[in-house]
This record gives C-alpha cells, sequence and structure tokens, in this order.
C-alpha cells in the first residue's frame, strides 16, 4: 500500500485517537482521514489501544501533558506536529512495551463520538427530487435536532462539505460505502438515512439509524404527514422519535423542543427560495441570492434568516427586521444576526463576542470563522484574515469564499504572488465558475497588468455575461477605456443598459459620459450627461450609489471647470450634494469638500473658507469622514493660492486619513508644482497601475493627464526618456481633445524642447 498522502497531517493519528485534537487541527486530520486509505487502515489498526488510552488514566496523564503545550492561542503547525511525534514516542513506551497490544485488522467503524449523522433523504416517489422534498426534509431535521442540548448533530454545511469533497474525489452517493465514508469522516456513531416512499395523498417517509460501531441497526421508522401534510409537523414528529430511539439522557425528555417552524418558516415555499438563496450565495451569485431571499419574505414577512442575509450582502437596514424577527432563528443564527448588528453599528468588540460564542460550542462554524476574518480583513489586518480563512479551508477544503477572501487578503498584505495561487487552485476547483475569475481580474488590475485583468475579465462575461448585477462588465469598460479599445468599452456598457434594472441604466448612463470625458471630449460627455440625468428623473433612478445622478452632477462640474464656467461648475455640485443628501439625509461631507475646491479655482476663496470652516467643526467634533474632507478642501484651495508646499503638507494628511484616489492625484500635482520631484514620480507611478479604483474613471478627466504630470515630474529629475514616453502617451489620448483643455499645448511645447537636438 502507498504510505501517507500528508504526512504532517498523517502524524497527528496518535492525538486524535486521544481526543486531544481540538477544533480546526481535529477537523483537519477528518478531512485527511477521507483523502488517505492508508491513514484511515492505521486508524482502524489502532483503535483497540485508543479505547485502553481513553480508559486509563494512568495512561492518558503523560498525553494530555504533552497536548497541553498546544493550548496558547494561534498554535503553529511544528508546534503540532512535534507534540504528535512525542505522543506517538509516549504510547511507543507505555502501549506497546508493557501491555503487548497487539494491532490487528478489524471491520469495526471508526466513528465512536456520539455524533449523528443524517443524510440526505433520498426521494423515491421522485427520483430527481425535481420539488427538493428530499433537501427541505434532511435540511429542517438538522436544524430541529440542532437545538436540543443533548444531540450532537453533524450541520448542514459540514454535511455538504464532506459529501462535496468525497463526491470530488470519485465516491457517487449512490456507492454502498458513502455513507460510511461520510460518518467516518465527521466522526459520527450514528447515521440517519430517510426515504421519501410516498407524497399522496399524504407524505410518508421511512428512515433507520444505523450504530456505525457494530453496523447494526439501532431503529427504523416509518413516519406519515396528517392530512393536510404539514411538512414541518411531520419534522416535528421525526425529532421526537430520533431523540428517543437515541436513548439520551431523562433530561433530554424533559427540554423545550420548539416546533421546527418556528425557528425556520412554516412556509414551504419560502424555505425552498431560502435554500436557493444560500446555493447562490456560495457561488457568489449574490444578486440572484438577493432575489431569493426577498421572494422568501414574500411568502414569510417573518423570516429572520432572509433579512439576515439581505443585511449582509445589500440592505443594512434589514438588520432590523433580522433582530426584530430574531425569536424565529436557532440560537446559533440568532448569535450571527447579534453579530451582525453589532458589526453595523461599529461595535466590533461586540460582534467578535457574539462569534467567539460561536465557536465555543461548534468549534468547526465556518461561517463564524469566515465572518472573524473579514472583520480583520476590514481592520487591516490582513494576516489574522488569512489566518482565519485558512481555517475555514482546514475544515471546508472546497469552500469557494474562503479561498476568494484568502486571495484577497493576501494581495492586500501585499503578497500578490501568494494571492495568485490561491486564487488559480480556486479557479482549478471551479473553473467554470465566473467568481474566481472575477476575483483574478481584480488582483492582476490592482498590480497594473491590464491585459491579464482584461483577459480575466473577458472570462467572467463569457460564464455569466450579468455576473454581479453587471459589476464585472462595467469593470471590463473601464479597463478597455485605459487600453485605448473605446468601441468595445461602449459595447460593454450598452448591453448593461439593455440588460439592467433601473440602477444599473442610471450607471451605464453615466459610463457613456465617461467614455468621452475620458479622451477630453467634453462637450459631448456634457451633453450624454445631460441626458442621462433627465433619464434618471424620470425613471427615479436617485438611490445615493454609485453611478447614479447625484455622480452625474459631480462630472458635469468638474466639465465645467475645465471649461471655465465656474459659476454653472458651483450650482452643478451643490445639485450634487442636494441630491445625495436626498438619500443620506444625515450629515455627509460627500462633495462637500469639492465644492469648495470648484469654488477657489473659480476665485471664490472667501466661499470655500467657510466650508473649510464647518469641515473642520465636525472634524474637531470627531465625525471622522470629515478629516479627509477637511485636508483635501484645504489642500485644494492652498494649490490655487500658489502654496503647493503647503497644500502637499494638507494633502498628505487628507490621504493618511482615508487614501482615496482624488486625494492621491492632487497631491502628486502638488509635488510637482512644489518641485517636490522624487515625491511626486512615486505617488505618480503608483497612480498610473491603480486600475480597480472606481473613482479613477469618474475622474478621468485627472487620470488623463497622470502621464502629463509624471512626464513633467521625470523631465524635472533630467529622466528626459521617460518624460517623452509619458508626454507622448498623454497627447494620444487626448489628441481629439476640446480645444478649452490648454495641457495639450502645455505638453506638446515640453515634448518639442525634450526632442530638440540640442
Amino acid at each position: 500500500m502507498a504510505g501517507c498522502t500528508n504526512k504532517r497531517i498523517g502524524d497527528r493519528l496518535y492525538a486524535y485517537e486521544l481526543d486531544l485534537l481540538k477544533g480546526p487541527e481535529r477537523e483537519e486530520f477528518e478531512i485527511h482521514l477521507v483523502e488517505c486509505r492508508f491513514c484511515l487502515d492505521r486508524a482502524r489498526r489502532f483503535q483497540d489501544a485508543a479505547r485502553t488510552i481513553r480508559h486509563d488514566q494512568q495512561m492518558r496523564a503523560p498525553m494530555e501533558r504533552l497536548a497541553r503545550h498546544d493550548e496558547a492561542p494561534g498554535p503553529s503547525r511544528s508546534r503540532i506536529t512535534i507534540t504528535a511525534l512525542a505522543i506517538a514516542a509516549v504510547l511507543t513506551l507505555l502501549i506497546l512495551q508493557p501491555w503487548q497490544i497487539e494491532f490487528r485488522p478489524t471491520q469495526e467503524a471508526l466513528a465512536l463520538e456520539d455524533r449523528l449523522l443524517v443524510t440526505t433523504f433520498d426521494n423515491q416517489v421522485d427520483q430527481h427530487d425535481s420539488t427538493g422534498l428530499g433537501e427541505l426534509l434532511t435540511n429542517l431535521l438538522i436544524t430541529d435536532l440542532s437545538e436540543s442540548r443533548y444531540v450532537r448533530v453533524v450541520s448542514t454545511q459540514r454535511l455538504n462539505d464532506v459529501s462535496g469533497l468525497l463526491v470530488r474525489q470519485g465516491t457517487s452517493a449512490q456507492d454502498p460505502g458513502f455513507v460510511r465514508q461520510l460518518a467516518e469522516a465527521t466522526r459520527s456513531r450514528w447515521a440517519l438515512t430517510g426515504s421519501v416512499v410516498q407524497v399522496a395523498p399524504v407524505i410518508a417517509l421511512t428512515t433507520q439509524i444505523v450504530d456505525l460501531s457494530s453496523g447494526e441497526a439501532v431503529a427504523s421508522q416509518r413516519i406519515t404527514a396528517g392530512p393536510d401534510n404539514d411538512v414541518f409537523a411531520l419534522v416535528d414528529s421525526l425529532t421526537v422519535r430520533v431523540k428517543q430511539d437515541l436513548r439520551l439522557p431523562d433530561d433530554a425528555s424533559r427540554e423545550v423542543d420548539p416546533p421546527v417552524g418556528s425557528v425556520t418558516t412554516y412556509s414551504i415555499d419560502a424555505y425552498h427560495y431560502y435554500i436557493d438563496g444560500l446555493r447562490f450565495l456560495q457561488q457568489a451569485y449574490f444578486d440572484d441570492a438577493v432575489r431569493c431571499f426577498e421572494r422568501a419574505l414574500e411568502f414569510d414577512s417573518t423570516m429572520a434568516m432572509s433579512y439576515y442575509y439581505l443585511a449582509k450582502m445589500q440592505n443594512r437596514d434589514a438588520i432590523d427586521k433580522a433582530v426584530e424577527y430574531g425569536n424565529r432563528a436557532s440560537r446559533k443564527e440568532q448569535l450571527y444576526i447579534l453579530s451582525l448588528q453589532a458589526t453595523l453599528s461599529g461595535d466590533a468588540s461586540a460582534a467578535r463576542g457574539y462569534l467567539e460564542q460561536i465557536l465555543e460550542q461548534y468549534p468547526d462554524d465556518k461561517i463564524a470563522l469566515f465572518d472573524l476574518g473579514s472583520m480583520a480583513s476590514r481592520s487591516g489586518r490582513h494576516a489574522e484574515a488569512a489566518a482565519y480563512f485558512e481555517q475555514v479551508l482546514d475544515i471546508a477544503p472546497l469552500n469557494r469564499s474562503a479561498y476568494n477572501a484568502l486571495a484577497y487578503a493576501c494581495a492586500n498584505g501585499g503578497d500578490v504572488d501568494q494571492a495568485l495561487v490561491w486564487i488559480d487552485s480556486c479557479i482549478a476547483l471551479f473553473p467554470d465558475e465566473p467568481n474566481p475569475h472575477d476575483t483574478r481580474g481584480d488582483i492582476v488590475s490592482a498590480s497594473g497588468q491590464l491585459d491579464s485583468a482584461i483577459a480575466s475579465y473577458e472570462r467572467v462575461y463569457r460564464l455569466k455575461p450579468d455576473f454581479a448585477n453587471y459589476a464585472t462588465l462595467f469593470k471590463l469598460s473601464r479597463l478597455y477605456i485605459y487600453r485605448g479599445d473605446y468601441s468595445k468599452a461602449q459595447d460593454c456598457v450598452q448591453e448593461a443598459a439593455v440588460g439592467g434594472e433601473r440602477i444599473i441604466r442610471s450607471v451605464a448612463r453615466t459610463y457613456m459620459g465617461l467614455i468621452p470625458m475620458y479622451q477630453g471630449k467634453l462637450a459631448e460627455a456634457e451633453s450624454i450627461l445631460s441626458d442621462g440625468i433627465a433619464a434618471d428623473r424620470l425613471e427615479q433612478a436617485t438611490t445615493g450609489r454609485y453611478g447614479d445622478r447625484s455622480m452625474k452632477h459631480f462630472i458635469r462640474s468638474r466639465i465645467f471647470v475645465e471649461q471655465g464656467r465656474f459659476k454653472e461648475a458651483a450650482a452643478e455640485m451643490r445639485l450634487a450634494i442636494e441630491v445625495h443628501h436626498l438619500v443620506y439625509s444625515s450629515r455627509q461631507p460627500m462633495y462637500r469638500c469639492s465644492l469648495a475646491q470648484v469654488l477657489a479655482e473659480g476665485g471664490d476663496f472667501e466661499g470655500a473658507a467657510e466650508i473649510i470652516d464647518i469641515l473642520r467643526e465636525e472634524y474637531l467634533n470627531n465625525f471622522e469622514p470629515a478629516q479627509f474632507a477637511y485636508w483635501y478642501a484645504s489642500g485644494c484651495v492652498e494649490l490655487e493660492q500658489g502654496q503647493p508646499t503647503q497644500a502637499a503638507a494638507s494633502l498628505e494628511k487628507a490621504i493618511e486619513a482615508l487614501p482615496d484616489y482624488d486625494g492621491q492625484y492632487m497631491l502628486g500635482r502638488a509635488y510637482v508644482e512644489a518641485g517636490l520631484t522624487e515625491h511626486a514620480i512615486a505617488n505618480l507611478e503608483a497612480m498610473m497601475s491603480n486600475y480597480p479604483d472606481r473613482w479613477r474613471l469618474i475622474l478621468g478627466l485627472w487620470t488623463a493627464r497622470l502621464p502629463f504630470y509624471l512626464g513633467l515630474a521625470y523631465e524635472q529629475a533630467g529622466q528626459t526618456d521617460r518624460a517623452v514616453v509619458q508626454l507622448e502617451t498623454f497627447l494620444n489620448t487626448w489628441r481629439n481633445a476640446d480645444s478649452c483643455l490648454t495641457d495639450v499645448t502645455v505638453a506638446r511645447d515640453h515634448l518639442a524642447r525634450l526632442t530638440t537636438t540640442p
């Protein structure tokens, strides 16, 4: 027989058999048993010795002392391996020599823990289970049993993870040994199998519970629904009988057993849509998932977990409904809801506390681990985030979301190569799913690999043109613009406009104006945006979201500045603020710092100063968003007043508070005008490859100028060849620009001087 497929994990056999592995390490070894027949055979042979040690304190004590070395938070894998090897050495002395235990092959099952595995119900009436009845019954039964404090049941997520892994390895769910392999991988003593044998006139089920340690059936049942075919009452009856068959402690019969409908829903339609939503969520089809959760709520407006997922993905306000109906969720789900509520209210400590409560009871709960990783990622603790996401993969090696998040964590932490390793691994597992390709596009785009990013996004488009509600199509259109493929960019935008819903059509109308604007065709862009604003009003597409009517006013304001129409520019910026506040009525610095900039560009320094004073007061009163706005507005005004060095100092504080694209651009300009050449080059070079930032295109008139200012910085540094390349790039982009854009003339003059032979 071949050896162990992963010796690092295989060396933990002895610690595993003595129940000394905890949480993710235990789950990792159980996954390994599914993958490695060598270690599975070793585990079976070692079973008798392990049982002796578990019940002999003299033998177990030294093993526990060794295992305690691993109890400190965040143990390294190398330390775990060392401890496992030490345990093996002690076993050799304590077991093999004094007791002379004989290791012999046995057919006895490995799974010895008092855990119940509920396999997916077979629908014998409908072989394809087209109505999803088998899956629905399985999920409801697991949920109902999980509410008991006396039943350890394998969770639905764990069941799906392990069965998916077995199927991917070539084991069919119809194979005779499939259930046994599931039980061994999840270390379950009992397995419950069930079949739907009748659906009319009433639903009838047959079930059997098998003790895997002996291979004997301990109970079998035939359950029939009432005359109204109430599936939820049927599951409640089955739960009672299963608990009786498992011979639980006497206290189990006295615990409160809420009806399963009271912690899920009493609507079959709602539950079906909810399950479909979870399936779409797993594949990152977020718009499809949202529609399913919304449909579920149409059938049951009190379904707490549908509100929870809507709040998590799209509508933050839905968390209030999730909390209101929290008693309609399981105990674990209530903790999910409370954690999300704390997250959305800014209480990270409380959010983390709720997730840790979940892990105390369910150490292999991948949702809690994933959310802890997401919290770390949002706080910029990318290494910590990556560690959590790796734990999720230890538990669920096929978890798409963990691969995806792990790749982003590595990329955000500066390790692009490792990020690509993770996302390429995900692509190898799921080559025909769009999300991994989209993530790869984001990663290579952020590292300046324009053509590679386009190839990834084009792959997404071929797989699912409307993926993520056309978000990838808009990404692709932006990259086409930066590459100069304007007709392809326009095709992408038009497709989104035709196929998308109201807000997508609004975004598409914005993009249609941005394409000519990036080329310096201001009159054409302004006309398109004006028509877009009228269409937005007609369709009531005012949402405050990226690309809607408020942003169109913002862009028109910037166009008017370029055309020297400063009063109209200020009026448009005030409209942007007004429209934005139709959605966000609370005080927001959004666009107000830009209004101060526009006023200063038009010479109204007094009006700009009034806005800066307001922003300063908000900033000093701990309104954090105003910190960037105050320093940004101050820096822009100082630049217009001919104080570039002072402006650079203010803008440095702005991007320290929030590294926004507009702040970075204005800082680069200030560095050039102040003669701070090295800083200018470093800043502008970094911005040149910052393709993913959506504001890069919204501020396209500035983005198109990046090569212009970089060329000037190279000229200051005496790097003539580089200066020439950048100036030529700028002039090529604006070769058909409107005549009001005087930087074209300036660039030509500089280029002529640099290319004239002395």
